[in-house]
């Protein structure tokens, strides 16, 4: 019984693996694009990139909002 434990333990840890990668991926991206924004959108206002980042952030949402909640439905 404890074998068998150990074994599915060790399934989900290598199931696991690619879920990792993939997160340690996003928040690389995410590192670099933030770095960019910084450095070359209105690099010398922390206020308005700040504020010009919020509006296209919020502005993707909007626009991509629409297809997230359709592929959920499509889910269902």
């Amino acid at each position: 019984m404890l074998q068998r434990s150990v074994r599915q333990i060790k399934k989900q840890l290598i199931s696991s693996i690619p879920f990792l990668i993939t997160i340690i991926g996003v928040i690389m991206v995410w590192r670099g694009i933030w770095n960019l924004l910084d450095h070359y959108f209105f690099p010398h206002n922390r206020l308005l990139s700040n504020i010009g980042t919020i509006i296209m952030g919020i502005i993707l949402i909007v626009i991509l909002l629409p297809h997230h909640k359709k592929g959920i439905e499509d889910i269902f």
